[in-house]
């Protein structure tokens, strides 16, 4: 899976950018990037990906039970226990 709207090809410098200020946003925005840049080429920008998600809450305006959050977390449960990743899901309104 590469990162959307071809960030892949950007010099690394864009794509830490570009990641920086959407993880700054935060909610599904933030976790859509980090989750998008973990099979980056970069071994750092993928761990500072990971980090990110390994993070990440829902923001407290947003929706619950997004069902794009539940594939997201899907994507990257690798990154977590089965408890966290339950607890995440929780925490978003997703996973029943």
């Amino acid at each position: 899976m590469r990162p959307a709207g071809g960030l892949a090809e950007r010099p690394r410098h864009v794509r830490l950018g570009a990641f920086r200020l959407l993880d700054a946003r935060g909610g599904v925005v933030a976790l859509r990037a980090a989750v998008g840049l973990l099979e980056d080429s970069d071994i750092k920008v993928r761990t500072w990906a990971a980090q990110s998600v390994q993070r990440w809450r829902p923001s407290p305006g947003e929706r619950r039970g997004d069902v794009e959050v539940e594939g997201l977390l899907d994507r990257c449960g690798h990154l977590f226990s089965d408890y966290v990743l339950r607890r995440r899901k929780w925490e978003a309104g997703v996973g029943g």
